[in-house]
This record gives structure tokens, sequence and C-alpha cells, in this order.
């Protein structure tokens, strides 16, 4: 939920760390604030490749339309896209 800037600051200086090969996100931002996956977003994680993003679902519900577009953002800059999921009874 950080701001681009504070996100990119944070992104850069562990990609200084010369020991840091790639850096995971974890996050549910898809899923649960889907607009927030901008393109500015985007554009801005992009420059910090390698990076993988790990995404939480927990329910079914959660895969809406905008998640999928969410998602598509995401991969189409390049990140690829896991699951930590344990997905409740519908």
């Amino acid at each position: 939920m950080l701001s681009e800037q504070r996100l990119d600051w944070l992104l850069t200086q562990l990609r200084a760390i010369p020991h840091v090969e790639f850096i995971r996100l974890g996050t549910k931002t898809p899923a649960v604030l889907p607009q927030r996956i901008t393109r500015e977003l985007c554009r801005m994680l992009r420059k910090h490749h390698p990076l993988w993003m790990s995404l939480h679902f927990i329910h079914p519900d959660e895969c809406t339309p905008e998640t999928f577009q969410a998602c598509t953002r995401l991969a189409d800059a390049g990140i690829p896209l896991g699951s930590q999921t344990v997905l409740l009874r519908a």
C-alpha cells in the first residue's frame, strides 16, 4: 500500500545490497484493491527486475474481472505471479 515513490525507494535500497539476487513481494492488493495496480505502478516495478510477486487469495469471490485486469497488468510488466492460496468453500 506504499506510494510508488516509497516503494521505488525501498526496492532501490534492496537492489543495492550485493547478495540480493531477486525480490519477491507478497500482497493481497490485486484481490482487495485491484485499482491500486495502475500502469504507473507497473512501470515503476518493471525497473526492479528480477522481481516476483506472490498473490494471496482466500475466497473465489475475490477473483473478479478487476482482479484479472490487475494481474494482467502485472504479468504484462514481466512480473512472474505466484499464488499462496487457501480457498474456502463458497
